[in-house]
């Protein structure tokens, strides 16, 4: 049976590393030591990049503040809040997080849109939009041939 997380044990903290000037700013309920064994081996295993944190063993994870609250969607609000934070107080350091921890449906709508964009620029996305074009003007042929009645006289 799977647990539910207790989000009355939000806590926001930060990745570091003297040898660097990166900084990963992430959110949890669970313990800060078996978050950070998670990230270790996702930085290991390539699945995420955390910039030059892991290079060498000076590494080390901080809590930032306890944030108990209700919901992941809490949580995880508070956490780019003090993203957003960092960002603006520590303009010498590198913050190496990948993704935007929430997004509101504004935001997430015109990020989409710019991604397909950039896509649709590329060779592929232009090879693709022309595929798209012939099929959508064959299938248009298509149903107007079939539409099309035959009247013979005789």
């Amino acid at each position: 049976m799977m647990k539910h997380p207790d989000y009355s044990k939000g806590q926001i903290y930060k990745l570091t590393n003297p040898d660097c000037t990166d900084i990963y700013i992430g959110s949890s309920v669970r313990r800060l030591s078996r978050r950070l064994w998670a990230h270790r081996d996702h930085a290991t295993l390539g699945r995420k990049s955390y910039g030059n944190i892991f290079e060498t063993d000076n590494y080390t994870i901080e809590k930032i503040e306890d944030f108990p609250c209700e919901s992941s969607e809490q949580l995880r609000k508070r956490e780019r809040e003090i993203l957003e934070l960092t960002k603006s107080m520590c303009p010498h350091h590198t913050i190496c997080n990948q993704h935007s921890p929430w997004r509101n449906e504004e935001e997430r709508k015109r990020l989409h849109k710019e991604a397909i964009t950039r896509y649709y620029k590329t060779e592929r996305g232009k090879e693709k939009k022309k595929y798209q074009n012939k099929r959508y003007y064959q299938k248009r042929k298509s149903i107007k041939d079939k539409n099309k009645i035959s009247i013979t006289f005789e």
